[in-house]
C-alpha cells in the first residue's frame, strides 16, 4: 500500500511539473508579463521573440553512426536510444562502449549541452530527447538519433532543451512523423522547423 501511494504521488508530481513547465514556456515567469501576442504556438508575452529551432542551432542536426553489435564491449561510450527517457540529462556512467577509429570519435563526439533527439522509434517514443551534462568523458551517439548544438549567445541550451522535450514539442513531432511498419521517423527538417518562443536571455535562465 505504501509503495502504491508513493507511485501515485510521483505520478501526480509529474503531471503538476508538466503543467507548470507548459505555463512557464508559453506565459513566462508568474507576474512578469502583462502584454501578450498571438503566435503560431498560441499566446506568448509580447516581449518574446518567435522563431524556429533552426534559427538558434549553431551545429546540426546531424545523424549518429552505426556500428554492428560485434564492435560493442570496450572503447568509447555511446549513447543509444535505450539509455535515456524524454527530458533526461544523459547519464554517461551507464552507457555501453564501442570500438571506434579516432576519426569516428572526432566526427560523432558529443559536446557539453548538446541535445539528442531520437529520430527513429515507435510513435509513442519518437523524438524523445536528452541533453549532455556539462562535464563528461568522450561520448558518441548512434545512428537512430540526431544531435544539435545551440548558439549559446542567443539562447540558453537548457531552456531550448526544455522546449524540445515538452509535450507541445512531442505533439509537433508526432504530427510530422513518417510511419512505417512498427516504427516512425522524423528528419532534420522536422527538427529545425520546431516553433520556438524565446524570452530575453536572462528570463530563459530564470525559467
Amino acid at each position: 500500500d505504501a509503495i502504491e501511494c508513493a507511485r501515485s504521488v510521483i505520478e501526480q508530481l509529474g503531471v503538476v511539473k508538466q503543467a507548470m513547465m507548459a505555463e512557464l514556456l508559453t506565459r513566462g515567469l508568474p507576474g512578469r508579463h502583462t502584454r501578450f501576442k498571438q503566435t503560431e504556438i498560441g499566446e506568448v508575452p509580447a516581449e518574446w521573440e518567435t522563431c524556429v529551432l533552426g534559427d538558434v542551432i549553431v551545429d546540426g542536426p546531424t545523424n549518429g553512426l552505426y556500428k554492428p553489435m560485434s564492435e560493442y564491449g570496450e572503447g568509447v561510450s555511446i549513447a543509444r536510444i535505450d539509455a535515456f527517457d524524454n527530458g533526461d540529462v544523459l547519464d554517461v556512467t551507464r552507457l555501453r562502449r564501442v570500438r571506434l577509429s579516432a576519426d569516428e570519435v572526432t566526427r560523432f563526439a558529443l559536446a557539453p549541452n548538446d541535445i539528442l533527439i531520437n529520430r527513429v522509434n515507435s510513435l509513442s517514443h519518437i523524438a524523445k530527447a536528452a541533453i549532455m551534462p556539462v562535464s563528461a568523458p568522450a561520448t558518441v551517439f548512434e545512428s537512430n538519433m540526431m544531435k544539435l548544438s545551440v548558439d549559446a549567445r542567443r539562447a540558453d541550451p537548457v531552456f531550448v532543451f526544455l522546449v524540445v522535450s515538452s509535450p507541445a514539442a512531442k505533439q509537433y513531432f508526432v504530427t510530422r512523423a513518417k510511419q512505417a511498419v512498427a516504427q516512425a521517423s522524423i528528419n532534420q527538417q522536422d527538427v529545425r522547423g520546431l516553433p520556438l518562443a524565446l524570452p530575453p536571455r536572462v528570463e530563459q535562465e530564470q525559467i
